[in-house]
């Protein structure tokens, strides 16, 4: 991975976010890992193409290169889907989200 991503000081002020730098790390590990141009990826015996800005990852992943636990980060998760932040979709066949 290359490159660099903008971040702005008012995310400690969001209500996704203010009080809790542990969802602020989650968020910045997600878009640190977010394909910046188009990416083939590998899903088991498929092959994938990210999108500029899209993230292939299961929960598990994140919750151990972050430390979030699991109750929390699907908590984390859905806000920021309700706050249209991400959209989270399955891979077809996925066992595991």
């Amino acid at each position: 991975m290359s490159g660099w991503i903008c971040s702005y000081r008012q995310i400690w002020e969001s209500p996704l976010f203010a009080g809790d730098a542990q969802r602020v790390g989650v968020w910045m590990w997600i878009l640190h890992h977010a394909a910046w141009k188009p990416t083939k990826f590998r899903i088991g015996k498929d092959i994938i193409e990210l999108a500029r800005g899209q993230v292939c990852v299961s929960q598990r992943q994140i919750e151990a290169a972050t430390g979030m636990g699991r109750t929390a980060l699907r908590t984390f998760l859905k806000a920021l889907e309700a706050e249209h932040a991400i959209e989270l979709k399955l891979h077809q066949g996925a066992t595991h989200g």
